[in-house]
């Protein structure tokens, strides 16, 4: 095992709540699918790009285009367990993925989605939106 996948299967341990998510879940509604899975299913490549994205932006969409459920299902589970991230939503044919990246600085709402204050951040999300995430 390579210090890359260590370091994948030790963010795995992450769990959000259930506010954590519905804040996620708003944050991820305007944004579009960084990642789309074509008619070759998740390769190499794929996960490469998921990682990619997931290192720039904590929080994407990916698109999978698979018609049947259960193939939806192992799919969607592969993504999450060689990713680390965690599963926010799976709605139709996206799934929305947040990891946050410890090697740089957070934005306010990914940063503090954790851990949970009773303070309203004043400052900006990446949409342009006042945040009504609780910041420390």
């Amino acid at each position: 095992m390579t210090r890359f996948q260590s370091q994948r299967k030790q963010k795995n341990t992450m769990n959000l709540s259930t506010k954590q998510k519905q804040h996620l879940k708003g944050l991820a509604h305007p944004l579009k699918p960084v990642v789309m899975l074509g008619n070759n299913g998740l390769t190499e490549g794929v996960l490469a790009e998921i990682e990619q994205a997931l290192g720039h932006h904590e929080l994407i969409k990916v698109k999978i285009a698979s018609e049947d459920r259960e193939t939806k299902a192992l799919i969607v589970e592969a993504i999450v367990r060689e990713t680390g991230a965690c599963n926010v939503q799976v709605i139709g044919k996206t799934l929305v993925l947040y990891r946050p990246t410890p090697e740089r600085k957070s934005r306010c709402h990914a940063k503090n989605i954790l851990n949970l204050d009773t303070t309203l951040c004043k400052t900006r999300d990446f949409c342009g939106q006042a945040s009504k995430m609780p910041c420390s």
